[in-house]
């Protein structure tokens, strides 16, 4: 499976995630609206970590990790109108909608609230991770300085490699303080799927503990209150439904590790890669537009 082939699974399953997430933002929903809504998006769940993986190898393979980094940064700064709107399509389309809300004259307020009063789009994301994994990497051929002996020089090579990761992890914190979505484990995901490299194995493993721990922090646990759950004979039973059906969700991003163990290196497809780029900000202007048409 090529990049391209990747990319286009993880597109689907986030344009089916966001029409899941308008659907659910319509309130009283039937039981099997319900359940359509959720099964929406659990499949979107796949989306990131492809991203994430995508991130990882573009790293590797590009020939100009600033130029990749500008071209991200670009993406992310032009999607934020499209991706406010998106987030806050209920409460802007129940309020009702016309085209001189877009009018030039209203173009400062749109640009300020889209990125005051809502979250960091994805892109922004995916930058931080690209900044992380160059970290991660130049940290590596820092000079390291040899030991007197086996241990002493053990204990300068540990402490190069948790500068490496200490530096990911100052990157990543950026996320939540600027408001980015996934935040630190997002940005994690994909200094860990670099660190991986090739092996599907240790690719699995990570996108587990991604997973995992960002569904921790989506139900403000942490994991030795889910062992102790597990010891106490609780189950996913015990747990409201608001609860149990995030923890679904973002348990469902390690299903991502299905497309990503087809891949086969191959980068096809590099002439649609503005046209993959421009998917993102124009599907979200787009999904909200008919939201406000059809719900309004």
């Amino acid at each position: 499976m090529s990049a391209l082939a990747l990319k286009l699974i993880a597109l689907a399953a986030m344009l089916l995630d966001h029409i899941g997430y308008l659907l659910g933002s319509l309130g009283s929903l039937s039981p099997s609206m319900q359940g359509v809504v959720i099964v929406l998006r659990m499949i979107g769940r796949i989306a990131f970590p492809i991203f994430a993986f995508q991130i990882a190898q573009g790293y590797r393979k590009t020939s100009n990790v600033y130029k990749y980094g500008l071209r991200l940064l670009a993406v992310a700064i032009v999607s934020q109108i499209p991706y406010a709107l998106f987030k806050n399509s209920y409460a802007i389309g129940s309020q009702g909608v016309s085209l001189s809300d877009f009018a030039p004259s209203n173009w400062f307020g749109l640009i300020q609230a889209s990125f005051m009063q809502t979250t960091l789009n994805i892109c922004f994301t995916l930058f931080l991770g690209l900044f992380a994994i160059y970290a991660f990497d130049k940290l590596r051929d820092m000079p390291i300085v040899e030991g007197k002996n086996r241990f002493t020089s053990w204990c300068y090579k540990a402490m190069g490699q948790l500068l490496r990761v200490g530096a990911a992890v100052a990157i990543g914190l950026l996320a939540p303080l600027v408001g980015a979505e996934y935040g630190l484990w997002g940005v994690m995901l994909m200094v860990g799927l670099y660190a991986a490299k090739e092996n599907k194995t240790w690719q699995v493993v990570v996108l587990a503990a991604y997973a995992i721990l960002y569904t921790l922090s989506n139900l403000n646990m942490m994991p030795h209150q889910l062992l102790l759950l597990a010891l106490r004979g609780y189950s996913l039973g015990s747990l409201s439904l608001p609860e149990a059906s995030t923890m679904a969700f973002w348990l469902g991003g390690i299903l991502a590790a299905v497309p990503l163990a087809f891949y086969d290196g191959s980068k096809r497809g590099k002439k649609c890669q503005w046209l993959t780029y421009a998917f993102y900000p124009v599907h979200l202007l787009l999904l909200t537009i008919l939201f406000w048409v059809i719900a309004f």
